[in-house]
Formats: structure tokens, sequence, C-alpha cells
């Protein structure tokens, strides 16, 4: 079986993206809750905490040419472990992960991509690849990383509201740091911010 890989990644293209985090904010206006519903968690946390602006339909789960995907488990008398049967769905809706955890049915690389289970073939190293995407995050600020990180895991099964209460605690925590005031500072002036992660 050829490897699959769980890092993000993403290409230019039509405009959707979060660039607070590259002043040292969390992104407000209750984007860190309705983006995850709209897009996925996955690809709402690659979104906010690298800042990017990305094509809607990018990549974030890698997986080689030859790479196959799935739920093996039913075929041994067992259920997918480890989060499967919750994380699937979120994936790629209830529907299809029952189908494919109930059948044990195992998916081609390109089959995954069309379904979402998977955004991105990747022809050359994952891992690589992975590193990448991991090396865009380096140059922001740690607290404020963390920050909307947690505003998404708390709020993502949560109602609207309760979300975006919890976004706006945590934004303005990252108000309050000496980053956000770099970051700004730095906008304004036109240069590259550099975060000291307090």
């Amino acid at each position: 079986m050829a490897l699959a890989c769980t890092f993000r990644l993403a290409a230019p293209g039509a405009q959707l993206g979060f660039p607070e985090i590259k002043l040292g904010l969390i992104p407000g206006y209750g984007g860190t809750q309705r983006l995850p519903r709209l897009v996925g968690e996955a690809r709402a946390t690659e979104l906010i905490l690298t800042g990017r602006t990305v094509l809607a339909e990018e990549a974030e789960r890698l997986a080689a040419p030859t790479a196959r995907l799935g739920f093996p488990e039913i075929k041994l008398g067992l259920i997918p472990g480890y989060g499967g049967t919750q994380r699937l769905p979120r994936l790629v809706g209830e529907a299809r992960a029952t189908e494919l955890i109930l059948t044990g049915r195992t998916v081609l690389a390109e089959e995954a991509e069309r379904i979402g289970l998977i955004n991105h073939i990747v022809e050359g190293d994952l891992i690589e690849a992975g590193q990448t995407f991991a090396r865009e995050m380096t140059g922001f600020s740690l607290p404020v990383l963390c920050l909307a990180r947690d505003a998404i895991r708390r709020a993502h099964d949560l109602p609207l509201h309760d979300g975006l209460k919890i976004e706006a605690d945590l934004s303005t925590l990252a108000f309050q740091t000496a980053d956000a005031v770099e970051g700004m500072t730095a906008f304004i002036e036109k240069r590259k911010p550099v975060f000291g992660d307090g």
C-alpha cells in the first residue's frame, strides 16, 4: 500500500483566506467558527494558521498517486478506531462514510481526491511537500497560532453563537499580545513583521 500523508498544502488561485494571522491576530467576525462548517476543520485550520489565500478546492491532505485508502476493519469483525468513524463523515459526508466503513472498500488516490478524502495527489516526495507546508507557519506568532487553533478546536461542534463567543474571547487575548502590536505596526510600515512569540 502506498503512502498517504495528512500534512496540508495549498495552491494560489481564487481568493479565500485569513491574512489576520500575519498581523499577529486571529480572524474575527466569526471566521474561525463559520469556515470549518463550510470547508471542514482541516482546511479551515490550514487557511487560518497560515493566513494564506487559497483556492476553495486547494489541497490539504496529500497522497501518492498509487495510494489506496480505506477502512478495512469491518472485514475483520471490527469497526475503525482512532476516530475513523467520527472523522470520515466530516470529510466525505455521512452517506459516503457509511458506505466506505460498512463495505471495507478501499479507494485509489484519484477517487479519494474526487470524494474529498484527500485534496491533492503529490507526484513527488510527500514528506517534502508536508515540510514545505509546515515551514509556512514558522514565521508567525506561536501564541497566536495556538489561539487560532484553539478557537477552531474548542468550537467545532458547538452552535455558532457559542463558537462566536469563544472566538471573541480568544481574539481579545490575541489583541493583547506584543506580536499583535508588531504585526499591525509592520503592516502600517509596509514591512515583514518579526514576531517574538509574546
